[in-house]
């Protein structure tokens, strides 16, 4: 008959594909014995629903509408094209197994949106993947929501290896954001948590609410507390804040370093409770100096009734040295100048002890102590010896020499301190001024000393090198009144 259906060469079914014939001409549909399967040479278009649990497998394209299954599951799927509206399954696994020695580029999972044409009203996006999980309906149990899970796992041969969980790059637009994340401001958690590889309860959190306002958290999972927050910058660390910089340490003490040198460095230490505050600078050769360089005025403003107080750093009082050092009430106190007169006549050129009293008499101090000496108030000592007389005086040797006794001897006989100026000059009605230990060394007999204790007797006597006649002399002393 023209349209009897036999098998190719009227074989009987087996396990062989073989075209159906109709009329003698071969079809488009092979087919085999039971569990053999069919094929279809050409297209196959289905105009209802493709049922039932079978395996499909494709050397063209796939072109539909739904792809609609429990599982789709496969070593690969290679094509050209799979274009569909929608394909909706419970599961979706892409397992991909590379074993080759050669070094190539391998991807699992490759998407490539490409938008072009001019849009020029409304509002346009392009969407790589769009990720939407929604968990919803739990009466209780834990429950756990992940929008995407991503394990890398990577070796440590020879060579050297890197890993990266998402890598992310952006460019062509005028805005761009390589991360953006949006979580509630009233939940429990961080928008970013990050975890250590030793223990994930050991973890830095960034949270941002309401206004912006933002806070860095790390954590320790221990008794400790060391969760330092480190931040190594290579270039400034520039803080601009509209507000005001709250530095909020728990010990009280916050520590600036140089280069990460901790041994020299300047600490802030607040007392909590009270606010006060220390600025101490270390170092270990004694040089951490503190250096205001202002460019306008320096206030210290303590309360009324207040003090500001000089010390030195371990408590006691403070004195100063230089010039140009401040100074306290109690050195200012403490210090007295006394500046005495002390004018005599003298036709000798044998040394001579200025009448300290004050009483016009020349000569030794045998048998005139009481004219020529005095006992110092205070400790102290005799700092200058301002000179002149009506002769000059030629070269030689002009010695000034202070005598010392202590208490059981009456005429100061000790020599505390001889200078001896050798080749002296000076003219007449010339004034001279000496500062003891400063204008000439010291000569090396006596104590080589200007100072003095309170209640000790002192003479002070000027050899001069041409016999002075009418001369005037100044003695400027300096007191301790503490003592």
């Amino acid at each position: 008959m023209p349209n009897d259906v036999r098998l190719q060469e009227g074989h009987p079914v087996d396990e062989n594909l073989r075209p159906l014939k109709v009329g003698g001409k071969s079809t488009a549909i092979e087919t085999a014995q039971h569990g053999n399967g069919a094929r279809v040479n050409g297209d196959l278009i289905v105009t209802g629903e493709i049922k039932g649990k079978t395996d499909i497998q494709l050397t063209d394209d796939i072109t539909c509408d739904d792809i609609a299954c429990d599982d789709i599951a496969c070593d690969d799927i290679t094509c050209d094209d799979i274009t569909c509206d929608d394909i909706t399954c419970d599961e979706m696994v892409i397992d991909k197994n590379y074993s080759d020695t050669i070094a190539a580029t391998i991807k699992a999972l490759h998407v490539d949106l490409d938008r072009t044409g001019d849009v020029s009203t409304g509002t346009d996006a392009s969407i790589g993947i769009d990720l939407d999980v929604d968990s919803t309906g739990s009466s209780g149990g834990y429950v756990s929501t992940i929008g995407m899970d991503i394990d890398i796992v990577g070796d440590r041969p020879s060579g050297f290896t890197y890993s990266y969980g998402v890598v992310i790059n952006t460019s062509g637009t005028q805005y761009q954001t390589g991360l953006s994340i949006n979580t509630e401001d009233t939940a429990q958690g961080a928008d970013i948590n990050i975890a250590s590889s030793a223990n994930s309860l050991d973890n830095f959190k960034i949270k941002t609410i309401e206004d912006g306002e933002t806070t860095l958290t790390t954590v320790e999972n221990g008794v400790g507390s060391t969760a330092h927050l480190n931040m190594v910058v290579d270039g400034d660390f520039n803080v601009d804040a509209e507000g005001d910089i709250i530095l909020d340490s728990h010990s009280g003490i916050t520590k600036f370093y140089d280069a990460g040198d901790i041994t020299e460095y300047t600490s802030l230490t607040v007392v909590g409770g009270t606010g006060a505050a220390t600025l101490q600078t270390y170092s270990e050769a004694a040089d951490g100096h503190l250096s205001l360089d202002i460019d306008g005025n320096i206030l210290l403003r303590p309360t009324p009734g207040g003090s500001i107080t000089l010390q030195e750093n371990d408590g006691t009082g403070y004195t100063p040295s230089a010039n140009s050092d401040a100074t306290t009430k109690r050195y200012v106190d403490s210090v007295m100048y006394d500046h005495r007169v002390c004018n005599y006549n003298s036709s000798s050129t044998m040394i001579q002890y200025v009448p300290l009293a004050g009483y016009i008499i020349e000569g030794s101090t045998a048998n005139s102590n009481e004219y020529r000496a005095m006992v110092m108030p205070y400790d102290g000592s005799l700092i200058r010896i301002i000179w002149r007389s009506e002769t000059e005086q030629t070269s030689g040797n002009f010695n000034i020499q202070m005598m010392i006794s202590s208490d059981g001897t009456e005429i100061p006989t000790t020599t505390n301190f001889l200078t001896r100026v050798s080749g002296f000059t000076l003219a007449a009605n010339t004034t001279y001024v000496h500062d003891p230990g400063v204008t000439a060394l010291y000569h090396a007999s006596g104590n080589e000393s200007n100072a003095f204790s309170k209640g000790q007797i002192i003479a002070v006597g000027i050899d001069p090198t041409v016999a002075p006649n009418d001369t005037n002399c100044t003695l400027v002393f300096k007191y301790d009144t503490s003592t």
